[in-house]
């Protein structure tokens, strides 16, 4: 997967660009010659595609060149190849960038043939002398390596377990703005007490700060991503909304890259870090910011800003995906759902599928989305104001529809476990469905002010719900009272 990105929103770069000393100049962006491939060139699987543009800018610039294939970028730059690696009728699409704007060329070709049949050869030495023992299928036992601790059977136990780990564990009393489980089973906790990191095996925390090499020492998102690095955003400044770091054995970290959208000033927080599980777009980290969406595409790789519904919009909360590849945005003000034609394209281009009304309030009126959850076919959405809804996802435009939940009235956090549990936090407690009701969770372990932040451990068999609050940081496995 790469992500065409189409240079970053030009629509909203390019208008705090000063070009009044030179309006005979830009008129649109730099001229593009396309010299190779040609239209209706036929190439088979396998073949480099020779991939060729002349760019001419009118005011000097240095310009910025991107080819893409069906969407996806294959080369950064004018001149360059591609291996043919998709079969069919493809579009190709050069684009081309000066201060003065964007301009593209499109050119059709064919790849024939598909890619070659690796796997290993049919001896056919299993097809004689077995005439039906069955027995012998099932020859190595459980074979699940993924994380299984809980056999096989993937419903939860018959008897709750619930952990706390505060103060005694070194973990500070906090509110919580983030949480995020790694696939070491780390728990990481953003929040006003610092950077949190939770070994539960061990009982043991580290809490990070400036001197770790954070931006700040209270931030408002973290992500704890496939690939072992973590991501830390941070709120209220221009110069840095967070960074990627790596963690050694020992727990220190190591900054890899800074995230800094210095293409526009009116980003200055990131509230949200959510990383694309599945599909073209898998291990892109997309961020809810005070201006709708922005992302980090891994492998391009490159940051791309931003995305961001009809006005008024505001800090954005809530990013989800769905199975057909949609990124949902639930912000201050409305649920949007984007259906973008090149994944990670927050370009003008990017399409925005559709605005869902969720609670029934005039436009312009704050709805407060402060988490979104996906289950299957629906998006669930907790408001600090209205409570909680869910949007079961229709296939068209419209056709989606919206149940509302009288109790909770308000919710802070929505996380789906995966086994048909949808789990809300609130500003009084924890409530859970069950795919037909709506379950208040009680029990001493749960500080009186409630819920904060909720992730879900998936790595584990049953998944484990981990749970914010202010008292610390609660492991929750299986249906307590």
């Amino acid at each position: 997967m790469l992500a065409l990105l189409l240079l970053a929103c030009a629509d909203d770069k390019n208008a705090d660009l000063d070009t009044s000393t030179e309006p005979a100049l830009c008129a649109g962006g730099p001229d593009i010659t396309l010299v190779s491939p040609a239209e209706g060139a036929t190439y088979a699987w396998g073949d480099d595609v020779p991939l060729e543009a002349e760019m001419v800018s009118a005011v000097g610039d240095v310009v910025e060149t991107l080819w893409a294939v069906e969407g996806d970028v294959v080369l950064i730059g004018a001149t360059g190849s591609w291996e043919a690696t998709m079969a069919g009728p493809l579009l190709v699409r050069v684009q081309g960038e000066d201060r003065c704007g964007l301009r593209q060329k499109d050119v059709h070709i064919t790849v024939t043939g598909g890619p070659p049949d690796t796997g290993p050869p049919d001896t056919g030495a299993d097809d004689t002398g077995d005439t039906g023992d069955t027995a012998d299928t099932d020859t190595g036992g459980d074979t699940d390596t993924g994380g299984d601790t809980g056999g096989d059977t993937g419903t939860p136990p018959s008897e709750a377990s619930v952990a706390t780990f505060g103060a005694a564990e070194g973990i500070p009393t906090a509110a919580w703005s983030g949480l995020s489980v790694g696939p070491d089973g780390a728990v990481w906790a953003a929040g006003d007490g610092g950077l949190v990191r939770l070994d539960p095996t061990a009982g043991t925390a580290r809490v990070y700060g400036v001197a770790d090499g954070l931006y700040d020492a209270t931030p408002t998102a973290v992500l704890a991503a496939a690939d072992g690095t973590v991501w830390i955003g941070h709120a209220g400044t221009v110069d840095q909304q967070g960074e990627q770091v790596s963690v050694a054995t020992d727990g220190a970290l190591t900054l890899l890259q800074v995230l800094n959208h210095t293409e526009s000033s009116e980003i200055t927080s990131v509230y949200r870090l959510a990383e694309q599980p599945y599909g073209v777009g898998i291990g892109d980290v997309w961020m809810g910011t005070n201006e709708g969406l922005c992302l980090y595409d891994v492998d391009v790789p490159r940051f791309s800003e931003h995305a961001h519904p009809t006005h008024p919009h505001g800090n954005s909360s809530g990013v989800g995906f769905t199975d057909e590849g949609d990124v949902w945005n639930g912000d201050a003000y409305q649920l949007s759902r984007w259906r973008y034609s090149n994944d990670g394209d927050l370009s003008p281009s990017a399409d925005l599928f559709e605005t869902v009304a969720t609670w029934p309030v005039s436009i312009g009126e704050p709805v407060s989305i402060s988490d979104l959850t996906v289950d299957g076919g629906s998006v669930w959405l907790a408001s600090s104001l209205y409570g909680v809804a869910r949007v079961d996802v229709g296939g068209e435009v419209g056709t989606s529809t919206v149940d509302l939940f009288v109790e909770p009235a308000t919710a802070t956090a929505v996380r789906a476990d995966g086994l048909g549990n949808v789990w809300i936090g609130t500003s009084t407690g924890l409530y859970r469905w069950d795919g037909a009701t709506m379950n208040v969770v009680t029990g001493d372990w749960l500080p009186a002010d409630g819920v904060q932040q909720i992730a879900v451990d998936t790595l584990v068999d049953p998944p484990a719900v981990w749970l914010g609050t202010s008292a610390g940081l609660v492991r929750v496995v299986g249906i307590p009272g």
